[in-house]
């Protein structure tokens, strides 16, 4: 699946071209993840080994789902022709004791299934018409944009997606308003028309 465009790239967007250093400081002190050194490269690890993993159960699978990891735990979102490529996806992730907890959003394209029999999968077609992938896209940075702007909300502590305009999260907030105020966010981002949250809620040391 796809991934947003650079968050650097997005945090010059957002705070302008005009090269004043407090703005820049500002919005690179907003990329800082809470995450450790140790954790990030356990993730991406993780990830590593969980791609694999299900790219061996299908071949196009990773084309319709994506995976994000963050402090061992994983978030599963996209479409795909059946459940049974769903729940695969659920006991890989569970085989491995690194994983403290899988979230499985991944949707069921019921329209392309045929009663009683898969339906031949297809790596030239895609689940989510063009369109609509460009539109998640704009949806997902759009939300960059605002959560960089925001007072008190560290954007980098979040990974998210939409999916035919529903917004999945997963990150740490370091308070209970932080989290409130991205919800806020992703709410009244114009375009979503629902979300889910895997936020947790753990105050800096």
């Amino acid at each position: 699946m796809r991934k947003i465009f650079s968050a650097a790239l997005v945090a010059m967007l957002t705070f302008g071209l005009s090269g004043c250093v407090f703005l820049f400081k500002e919005a690179a002190e907003r990329l800082v993840e809470v995450r450790t050194a140790n954790e990030q490269v356990i993730d991406a690890q993780i990830a590593f080994s969980l791609s694999s993993e299900l790219e061996n159960i299908d071949e196009f699978l990773l084309h319709d789902v994506n995976l994000d990891v963050w402090q061992g735990r994983v978030l599963l979102a996209g479409v795909v022709d059946n459940a049974r490529l769903r729940d695969a996806a659920t006991r890989l992730a569970r085989k491995d004791e690194r994983i403290s907890a899988v979230y499985n959003e991944i949707q069921i394209d019921l329209i392309g299934s045929i009663k009683g029999k898969e339906p031949p999968r297809d790596s030239e077609k895609d689940k989510i018409p063009l369109s609509q992938q460009i539109n998640d896209i704009l949806l997902e940075m759009t939300i960059q944009v605002r959560f960089l702007a925001a007072d008190g909300v560290r954007a980098a502590n979040y990974h998210w997606l939409s999916v035919r305009n529903r917004v999945y999260i997963i990150g740490l907030a370091r308070s209970a308003e932080e989290r409130e105020t991205v919800l806020r966010i992703i709410r009244e981002t114009e375009g979503v028309q629902g979300h889910k949250d895997f936020i947790e809620v753990r105050p800096e040391k």
